[in-house]
């Protein structure tokens, strides 16, 4: 949730203060810090992983893993089944190979090919060497910071060649923005709120503006 979030709605903000900072503020708060390796596929020198084994003596990770026969497109509940039931069966298989090693608090993704656990370093010696797995990255929480926010993006690319977003509007379709947060003074060029409160149009919605003053930009 970024800063502001009132709930769902619709505010269009002006492109060149996204391009030129503003997208630096208005999305930056919540986007992932880019402190990981630059690939978690990577099996070898990963010093960062191994460094926090040996300063704990377990390390929680997020375990990629490959082989999964991917359902035919349709986004319905029979292809989610089908999906869910070929992740399930990896991760059975992946699990089996580590009956014995020191590891706990697995959990399992559901509708996405990972696993998350804990382990010791012969687990994690395991985990490299383990042909079905594709990534390791460790399980923990990021410090979010608005400097990383530009890379993530890839917004510094616009910005070395040359675009501003000067000329161009941008709407963003989400849980709406407060207008008077600093982080968006004179960026927002119109708002539309689409809930639709249980009680009376005169009651004040909980999303973005409220429907008596949505209903009146309307006229």
């Amino acid at each position: 949730m970024w800063p502001g979030h009132t709930g769902s709605g619709c505010a269009r903000i002006r492109g060149d203060s996204l391009l030129a900072g503003g997208f630096r503020s208005c999305f930056g708060i919540w986007a992932p810090s880019v402190q990981t390796p630059s690939d978690a596929r990577a099996k070898i020198n990963r010093e960062d992983l191994f460094a926090q084994l040996r300063e704990r003596g377990e390390i929680r990770v997020i375990v990629g893993l490959g082989g999964i026969v991917e359902s035919a497109p349709g986004g319905n509940s029979v292809a989610d089944a089908i999906r869910e039931r070929n992740i399930s069966a990896a991760q059975t298989q992946f699990l089996a190979k580590f009956v014995g090693h020191h590891v706990r608090d697995i959990k399992l993704m559901r509708l996405h090919p990972f696993v998350t656990m804990t382990g010791d370093a012969a687990t994690l010696n395991a985990l490299f060497a383990d042909p079905q797995v594709t990534s390791i990255s460790e399980d923990r929480a990021r410090i979010l910071s608005l400097y990383d926010t530009p890379g993530v993006t890839r917004a510094d690319v616009a910005w070395s060649d040359g675009y501003r977003g000067t000329g161009q509007t941008v709407a963003v379709i989400d849980t709406g923005v407060d207008r008077t947060h600093p982080f968006f003074t004179g960026k927002v060029v119109a708002e539309a709120c689409f809930s639709q409160p249980a009680s009376s149009a005169s009651s004040p919605s909980v999303l973005t503006g409220n429907l008596a003053d949505w209903s009146r930009s309307r006229r």
